[in-house]
């Protein structure tokens, strides 16, 4: 068998346990040998710049610098860095950028695509999601380490564990709220603080309070046994971008309060969550005092996350068009 030379320039860390790269070695003909980026095939490549000074620099003066123009020419002055360390090769290998951050799919050139971005109706784009890789697949014959995701939460979730209601769970727990972050940006912050005023909030991750396991070294899904409502707000939203968030608060037996796009509807079922893109003009009053509503909160127990059956139909098909190259 003939060896397909990959690299994988500024992924995640774990890019080697998601579902894309799994899918990846699924579906070719020949044996992956991953190699650097002067002697690959194909090239696979995130969002991610691992220059850590770098990109700290980039990030500071964009803070401090607080304008749109500044801040575009150093997107574009980051783009082309990466092209450059790229394509400085004496032929053009196959690449695609596999972004699943809230960016435009296109953010670095690629031949092919795969993003959080709806309506993009090209030939080299997949719409995808990161919840995806949460679930366990081995029904579709792959098996694979747990994702970083799965790690975080626990476990891999069971697709059928989304298709059904969470019951009344998390109405006998205690109601107060947990949130794991790793910073508090905006709007996170102020969602926070607004939400402090009426709950209590044990936040675990980097960014602690004193209940929080100063080594980071817990489960998801044990945290929130303990908690009725998991406050997950996403750190931005963007058409179509969804993580696993409120997937994991579902899992968890919590009621997910949550922040996203409006476009969740795309493959979520929002009555079984609160997006609070639905209460910022009221400064979140409304459902603060919802919250406390026993008649409301019955509503959510008979509601599955998920109306449809999720495949990866459409994902293989995919993978299969960029693997025909070779």
């Amino acid at each position: 068998m003939n060896d397909l030379k990959v690299a994988l320039v500024w992924n995640s860390w774990d890019i080697q346990n998601s579902l894309i790269y799994s899918l990846i070695k699924q579906v070719s003909k020949k044996n992956i040998k991953i190699v650097s980026p002067s002697k690959a095939d194909f090239i696979i490549y995130g969002p991610y710049n691992w220059d850590e000074k770098l990109f700290h620099f980039y990030r500071f003066l964009k803070r401090k610098i607080r304008s749109e123009r500044f801040s575009n020419f150093v997107d574009s002055y980051q783009k082309k860095l990466i092209n450059a360390s790229i394509f400085n090769r004496k032929y053009k290998p196959l690449t695609l950028f596999y972004c699943l951050e809230p960016l435009p799919y296109d953010y670095i050139e690629a031949d092919y695509y795969i993003s959080y971005n709806l309506g993009i109706d090209k030939e080299n784009h997949l719409y995808d999601g990161l919840w995806k890789d949460l679930l366990d697949w081995s029904h579709e014959k792959i098996f694979r380490s747990p994702s970083q995701s799965a790690q975080s939460l626990g476990r891999f979730v069971n697709i059928d564990e989304l298709m059904v209601a969470q019951g009344s769970y998390f109405l006998k727990k205690e109601r107060k709220m947990c949130l794991f972050a790793s910073h508090m940006t905006q709007p996170r912050k102020i969602i926070y603080e607004t939400f402090l005023k009426h709950f209590q909030i044990d936040v675990y991750g980097m960014h602690t309070n004193k209940n929080t396991d100063a080594n980071n070294n817990f489960k998801k899904i044990d945290i929130m046994k303990k908690y009725a409502f998991n406050l997950c707000p996403e750190n931005k939203i963007f058409p179509g971008y969804t993580s696993n968030r409120h997937v994991d608060a579902f899992v968890g037996k919590c009621l997910p309060i949550y922040w996203a796009d409006q476009n969740i509807d795309f493959e979520f079922n929002v009555k079984s969550f609160i997006n609070l893109n639905d209460h910022f003009k009221d400064n979140f009053e409304n459902i603060m005092s919802s919250l406390k509503d026993d008649v409301f909160l019955k509503k959510y127990k008979i509601e599955p996350l998920l109306l449809k059956r999720p495949n990866l139909e459409r994902e293989r098909k995919f993978i299969e068009k960029i693997l025909s190259n070779f």
